[in-house]
């Protein structure tokens, strides 16, 4: 099934976009991809996967801190990054929080049982996507990325 990326991003910042209220976070969302990025997958698969990157980022933003999700297109490839101003994930346990039941030090005293980004980086792996953790300053930085050489894609306007 064809499933618009662009379309997803879109239900999902809708649906937590009360919740980053409630803790009055900014919730700052681009899109800078021109148009439907189209890719064969589960919909509701995606969905889930980038629900629990936007719920990470809001638990782990601080009251009235800042969210940014990022859907972007270029000659690299496409993707969707969700960036906080929260605790962040040390370097060395980038890797292991892929893993289920995984939970880092600094999240250990928030609600949670260490299974989104592992799920989330099952469905990735579905859809021929990856995750990224990108160096920031402070707080997290995750891309969702596909490579243009990937031959699932297809720009529509």
């Amino acid at each position: 099934m064809t499933v618009d990326l662009v379309a997803v991003a879109d239900d999902v910042i809708e649906f937590y976009e009360p919740t980053a209220e409630e803790k009055g976070i900014v919730f700052d969302y681009r899109r800078t991809a021109p148009g439907a990025i189209e890719v064969h997958g589960d919909r509701n698969l995606l969905f889930e996967a980038l629900a629990n990157l936007v719920e990470n980022a809001i638990k782990f933003a601080p009251d009235a801190g800042h969210v940014s999700v990022h859907v972007f297109h270029d000659a690299t490839g496409f993707g969707i990054t969700i960036a906080d101003d929260g605790p962040g994930i040390a370097p060395e346990e980038r890797q292991a929080v892929l893993r289920r039941f995984y939970r880092s030090e600094a999240s250990r005293h928030t609600p949670g049982n260490g299974l989104g980004l592992s799920l989330t980086h099952a469905v990735a792996g579905m859809h021929g996507m990856s995750i990224r953790f990108n160096d920031v300053p402070t707080g997290c930085s995750v891309t969702l990325i596909r490579n243009s050489g990937a031959a699932l894609i297809r720009m529509a306007d």
